[in-house]
């Protein structure tokens, strides 16, 4: 399973992606993304004697919120803002509720990680005239952002999926395989970075030129829990399968402990997952995690809160795309890379 990671990583630098918000510019090394996480330009901050206050509505609570929490909690403190953090616990409802009453009370910017993609156009008008930066799930509505008012911070969910893909079809390859027979753990249905990283690894596989074939295909909503029960489900049928990929990290380290449940050592075939969390990346090292893809989540908290306060004082986010995002970089973590990205 090891034995191609050297030359799959040299390829996978090759590749670039879409990002502005670290330096409008592509090609970015593993090491210029983690020394650009959080620590980017402050942006122009509002008149000294203006205590800014903004509020942040994240989703759900896990471990990649955490370090996305913290990089607003960072720059918010570099920078003298007051903020609020809730969490809206996949509810809608109870997200929109937490919006009116930011609005309310007097916040003059939203940050906003929406519960649902395609429904961002709801959260916008619960904030009424407060400007609010999107962040790490893009709107499938591309058309609310205006750049004034409202603006996306975050990675190309696309990305994601084809660096995972690109690095699982080296070590395929390399081993003489010529179809991928895919065991798939999604995140929550129907949300676009769900389809989107499945579809980007999709299509990663097949531009290698491997067939591909879905032996299991299933979500476990971003849990480790349940994946760690599906995958000794799976397990228990018997069948026939040469890799595992999943949405995120969480997923993927609920499938390495299936298999120890399962009275199996370590992974006999390579699993890959997204966001190279702390947990992940020393999974990584650890030798069962096969790949990650690094999701800069302290960055987009960051950079959220870079844009929000730059909304609010009439300037143009540092960074922003003309189509009203503000990009933030992805980079593949394997065993060569993955001290880097180890706190």
């Amino acid at each position: 399973m090891k034995k191609a990671l050297s030359s799959v990583l040299a390829a996978l630098m090759l590749s670039t992606a879409l990002f502005g918000c670290n330096g409008a510019q592509d090609g970015a090394t593993a090491q210029d993304t983690k020394q650009d996480a959080g620590t980017s330009a402050k942006g122009t901050a509002p008149a000294a004697d203006k205590k800014v206050k903004i509020g942040i509505t994240l989703a759900t609570q896990n471990e990649f919120n955490t370090v996305l929490q913290n990089g607003c909690e960072n720059r918010a403190k570099q920078n003298g803002y007051t903020i609020d953090v809730q969490i809206a616990n996949e509810d809608m409802s109870t997200q929109i509720s937490q919006i009116r009453t930011f609005a309310s009370s007097g916040c003059d910017a939203i940050v906003i990680q929406a519960v649902l993609n395609d429904s961002v156009g709801e959260l916008l008008d619960a904030a009424g005239d407060v400007p609010v930066a999107l962040v790490n799930r893009m709107p499938t509505d591309l058309s609310v952002l205006d750049g004034q008012s409202s603006v996306y911070v975050g990675s190309n969910e696309h990305d994601f999926g084809y660096y995972q893909g690109q690095y699982l079809a080296e070590m395929l390859k390399a081993d003489g395989v010529s179809e991928a027979k895919v065991c798939l753990f999604r995140g929550p249905l129907g949300q676009d970075s769900v389809r989107l990283r499945s579809e980007g690894a999709d299509e990663a596989l097949k531009d290698a030129g491997l067939a591909v074939t879905y032996v299991f295909d299933d979500t476990a909503e971003w849990d480790r829990a349940k994946a760690l029960d599906k995958m000794v489900q799976f397990i228990g049928t018997g069948k026939e399968y040469n890799c595992v990929v999943c949405n995120n990290d969480e997923m993927a380290l609920g499938v390495i402990e299936a298999y120890v449940s399962s009275g199996i050592s370590e992974p006999p075939v390579p699993v890959c997952g997204i966001d190279a969390t702390e947990n992940g990346c020393q999974a990584i090292k650890a030798g069962t995690l096969a790949c990650s893809v690094f999701q800069d989540a302290a960055g987009q908290g960051a950079m959220a809160v870079d844009a929000a306060a730059a909304l609010f004082s009439g300037e143009k986010p540092e960074g922003m795309s003309d189509d009203n995002i503000v990009w933030v970089p992805v980079v593949a973590v394997s065993p060569d890379n993955v001290d880097e990205f180890i706190q």
